[in-house]
Order: C-alpha cells, then sequence, then structure tokens
C-alpha cells in the first residue's frame, strides 16, 4: 500500500539521477509499482536551500523561501530505500511539512539540521520567492 507521503525537491524528481529510487524496482528489475506521482506542490514552511553539487539541501529558516517539488506516495519498502539514500537520520533527517496544495496535507521531507549547516555550504541564490532546484 502507498501510503508514505513523500515530498521531493531535489535529485530524486522526475528526470533526474536518483529518481529510479522511486520508479524502479531493483528486485524484479522492473517499474516500480510501489509509488504513485501525486502531482507538484510546494512547501508552507520556508528554508534556505543549499547547492551541493549534484544534490541539493534544505534547512528551515523563517526568513527563506518556499520550495517546490513533487508529491509521491509510497510503499513502506521505497520509503526504506529513500531512508538509506538519503542517510537518515545521520545525514539528512525528514519531518512531517504543510504543502500549499488544494488539500491540507502534509507529507515527509528531507533536510538538513540547521545545527549540521556549515560555512563551505553555498546558498542557492535565486530572483523567485520560491526555490525550484534544477541540475
Amino acid at each position: 500500500m502507498n501510503n508514505n507521503l513523500i515530498f521531493c525537491y531535489g535529485s530524486l524528481k522526475q528526470g533526474y539521477h536518483n529518481h529510479e529510487v522511486i520508479s524502479f524496482d531493483f528486485d524484479t528489475h522492473s517499474k516500480n509499482k510501489g509509488y504513485d506521482y501525486l502531482g507538484k506542490a510546494k512547501t508552507v514552511d520556508k528554508f534556505v536551500m543549499y547547492d551541493m553539487g549534484s544534490f541539493p539541501a534544505i534547512s528551515f529558516d523563517e526568513n527563506g523561501k518556499q520550495v517546490s517539488g513533487e508529491l509521491y506516495a509510497v510503499d513502506d519498502a521505497t520509503f526504506d530505500l529513500l531512508d538509506t539514500l538519503e542517510g537518515y537520520p545521520e545525514h539528512y533527517n525528514r519531518k512531517l511539512v504543510k504543502l500549499d496544495v488544494d488539500e491540507d496535507i502534509e507529507a515527509w521531507i528531507y533536510f538538513y539540521d540547521p545545527e549540521s549547516v556549515d560555512d563551505t555550504m553555498e546558498v542557492l541564490t535565486i530572483q523567485s520567492d520560491v526555490y525550484e532546484w534544477e541540475y
């Protein structure tokens, strides 16, 4: 059952290098039936986004910007794979956040704790009020 809502804002989005973790079943070497793409969304909470090279990282910041991304419903096995990819809880943390969509929806988002951010991390500079990561 695909009952875990996940908000993806970086390399897990369609067309990016980590999307196969969601879309491909590595056991059967076929399309993963353990996910549903639910559409585009953006966060209600505000973040700072960091350019980490081939992927972004975000950290909660009330003076930051909303983040645009994709919403998925995934099964427990896919959720476990995502936790492994994101290095949860040692590398990234995750939390339920509200999304700015037609319904009142909360989804899991992977983020850096503010204590994990250091001076070497480059803040993504954009002109928009909403971060939309592109590589």
